[in-house]
């Protein structure tokens, strides 16, 4: 008791010096945690505008001839998801060249793209608003446009018309990480447009964890043989996440060196504010075991006294780190998703307790100067 008692005094006889180490204590708490959560973030950025824009792994796209019709398409469609694992995803993608289309708010050129609604499966794009293309009956075609084309006025329940008088329906908004609108459309509802449009390209997706471009060439090699005529132009794998991997490390030990800078700094300002004052804190220590207190009591009361400051920092730092993290990631992501990043616990906890050893040996250094002075230069005070 009388060791906590001395503690508590102890805090209140140096609360400007305190109230310094803590400040020290928060920047440095905050700044390594905006370190990692800047990080964190950025890695899943890129990460995720990479997934939208190419798949995710593993995503093979084989390039159709343009003389492949769309009952080709459908065929290739359905040989290869028999052909490929259960787990696979197919769908065909039929990019018509860029259309004029009537919008609410003049959306004049426009991407199509005819596909099936198996195509979410394969690019698992998030739907933002509405509902994805599927399988039901309808009068009126329908389609899907992207957040680009959302922006410029096409919203759900809008008809958009090409220039030929076609009208599709809005029924749902995805983000396809593309900057140019882009409107999808079932193909079964527009293979007449697939037809008559000689300037198109015609391709099949395929995603699946661990599938391999050249066993989705073979399989597409031997449909070819059986049909009797060349249809696929080339196959490759489009996803780009493994080609990432070397940039988000580089990046990533980028943000390490700064993180490990930012440790170190506070380190050294609070040894600094501790060292500044041992020899003042040495001489007060020195009269208090002059009257009698034992040099352990005073050493134990020390480390109270610094764990506490450290303490009070700590949950400051974390209460501001906790608040700021949302708006700081937001205001760092360019995607909605990334938003949801979570707050690094491991970061946090990294500080705390380097913060906490910080203050423990800055107010080591007084225990150990006043533990060397011999009483009788004591008892001359």
């Amino acid at each position: 008791m009388k060791t906590l008692r001395l503690a508590g005094q102890l805090l209140r006889g140096h609360a400007r010096g305190h109230l310094l180490t803590m400040v020290t204590l928060l920047l440095g708490l905050v700044g390594i945690v905006t370190v990692a959560g800047a990080s964190t973030t950025m890695a899943r950025t890129i990460e995720h505008q990479s997934a939208l824009e190419s798949g995710h792994r593993v995503t093979v796209t084989a390039y159709l001839y343009a003389t492949a019709s769309p009952v080709d398409l459908q065929r290739l469609t359905a040989q290869l998801q028999r052909r490929t694992p259960e787990q696979a995803a197919v769908a065909p993608v039929v990019r018509l060249p860029t259309l004029a289309v009537t919008a609410p708010q003049h959306l004049v050129e426009t991407q199509v793209v005819l596909t099936t609604p198996a195509l979410i499966a394969v690019r698992r794009w998030p739907v933002l608003a509405g509902a994805w293309l599927d399988d039901t009956a309808s009068l009126v075609p329908t389609g899907v446009v992207n957040r680009a084309a959302a922006g410029l006025g096409a919203g759900i329940g809008d008809v958009l018309r090409t220039d030929d008088g076609t009208g599709v329906v809005i029924r749902g908004i995805v983000e396809d990480g593309l900057r140019d609108p882009c409107v999808y459309v079932r193909l079964e509802e527009h293979a007449g447009a697939v037809v008559l449009s000689d300037d198109r390209t015609s391709a099949l997706t395929v995603s699946a964890p661990g599938l391999d471009a050249a066993v989705v060439r073979e399989v597409l090699t031997g449909i070819e043989s059986i049909a009797g005529s060349a249809l696929v132009e080339r196959v490759e794998r489009t996803d780009r996440l493994d080609e990432l991997l070397a940039e988000l490390s580089a990046a990533t030990i980028a943000f390490v060196v700064v993180g490990t800078f930012s440790v170190l700094s506070l380190t050294v300002g609070i040894l600094n504010i501790g060292l500044s004052r041992s020899r003042e804190r040495a001489w007060e220590l020195a009269l208090r075991r002059a009257l009698g207190m034992p040099r352990p009591a005073l050493a134990l009361a020390m480390v109270i006294e610094s764990q506490v400051v450290a303490g009070a920092a700590a949950a400051a730092a974390i209460s501001v780190s906790v608040v700021a993290h949302p708006a700081m990631v937001s205001a760092m992501a360019t995607l909605p998703d990334t938003a949801a990043s979570s707050y690094p616990v491991d970061a946090a906890v990294l500080g705390l307790g380097v913060g906490a050893l910080a203050a423990a040996i800055g107010n080591i250094a007084p225990v150990a100067r006043m533990w060397r002075l011999p009483m009788s230069m004591i008892m001359r005070l």
